[in-house]
């Protein structure tokens, strides 16, 4: 049985935050306004705290949440430069991950955790079913 198409489901599900159409119509008018990109064009080697403090400033502006703010402007300055190979502060799934290998019991979950081949058995089984 292949998992094609079926996929494997995940042993934790990491969402992402939704947007409102309040929200979206926000980010269209930063977006639009230019700011994210005149701000790192004038402070290129932004540090962090430098970041967190305009990320606090366009939170008041525009109402969009400084987390996502910070994203955004370290988006623009990786556009420019050679972006790091991971962002641990804004990758969810890999702060999940990190979440787990530290305070989870890791060797229980690895013994819950189905194989590849008990994964396979189980989608053939499902399709017999709906046959």
């Amino acid at each position: 049985m292949n998992i094609d198409k079926i996929g494997i489901p995940p042993d934790r599900v990491v969402t992402f935050p939704e947007f409102t159409d309040a929200d979206v119509e926000k980010l269209g008018k930063l977006i639009n306004d230019n700011k994210i990109r005149t701000f790192v064009t004038g402070h290129p080697d932004a540090s962090a705290a430098q970041i967190e403090q305009y990320a606090r400033t366009l939170e008041k502006e525009y109402g969009l949440d400084s987390t996502l703010l910070k994203r955004l402007i370290r988006n623009e300055q990786y556009r420019t430069t050679i972006a790091p190979v991971y962002d641990l502060e804004y990758d969810i799934q890999l702060q999940e991950a990190v979440n787990i290998l530290n305070n989870d019991n890791f060797r229980a979950l690895m013994q819950t955790t189905k194989t590849l081949k008990a994964l396979q058995e189980e989608a053939a089984g499902e399709m017999a079913l709906a046959s």
